[in-house]
């Protein structure tokens, strides 16, 4: 009986000396870490483990108000991250995986409205992103495809009147297109091939006569 309690202790010994060495491991390869601005205001902080970055990291102007927060997996952006103005105020939020942007993403007009949405694929533009005027109002909509526009395209001026109407393919103007002036009345169209004006394209007079218009070469 006393050779087994006496094991047991030894167990029990060697189980926390083992655990407290493990901690003292990780604990001595993590660090809080610093970087500076010129002026020797801090510019970033957060903690590395092995000298990379983990977890949120914050960023500083040289005034000292917030510029960004960033969330980082082994030195590799990975979570959300948010980015501030001069003033402190929210400028735009994304969405991070293994260093690339991907899924959504928002912009800001100063007081908290948005300004521009849409979803990021690998770092790109991709598919439905809009843009608003500063008081909520669409001011366009396009459709991406690997960075490049891809899709419908339409621009709003303030009141909501449609300016553009057309698309894109691989970010070329593609198919026909309509041009409107500030109080939507139709200025001319036509269709584009690849980015080129191609057929006929028509201008209308203020009276809204139709007259055939000639094509510039490029």
């Amino acid at each position: 009986m006393k050779h087994s309690f006496q094991s047991l202790k030894l167990f029990v010994v060697l189980v926390v000396f083992f655990t407290c060495s493990s901690y003292l491991a990780v604990a001595q390869q993590e660090e809080k870490a610093k970087e500076m601005h010129p002026n020797g205001t801090v510019k970033a902080e957060g903690r590395k483990l092995d000298g990379k970055k983990q977890g949120y990291w914050f960023y500083y102007y040289p005034t000292g108000k917030v510029m960004a927060f960033e969330k980082y997996k082994d030195d590799i952006l990975e979570g959300v991250a948010k980015y501030y103005d001069q003033n402190g105020i929210l400028e735009r939020r994304e969405s991070w995986v293994n260093g690339a942007k991907q899924d959504s993403a928002h912009h800001f007009y100063p007081d908290g409205s948005i300004k521009k949405l849409g979803i990021y694929k690998n770092d790109l533009y991709e598919g439905l992103w809009l843009s608003y005027h500063a008081d909520g109002k669409l001011q366009q909509k396009s459709y991406y495809r690997g960075g490049q526009l891809d899709g419908t395209f339409e621009v709003y001026n303030a009141d909501g009147t449609n300016l553009q109407k057309g698309a894109y393919k691989e970010g070329k103007e593609d198919g026909y297109w309509y041009f409107y002036d500030e109080k939507g009345v139709l200025l001319n169209e036509g269709a584009y091939t690849s980015g080129k004006r191609t057929g006929e394209w028509f201008k209308y007079s203020k009276s809204g006569k139709k007259k055939k218009m000639k094509i510039k070469a490029k």
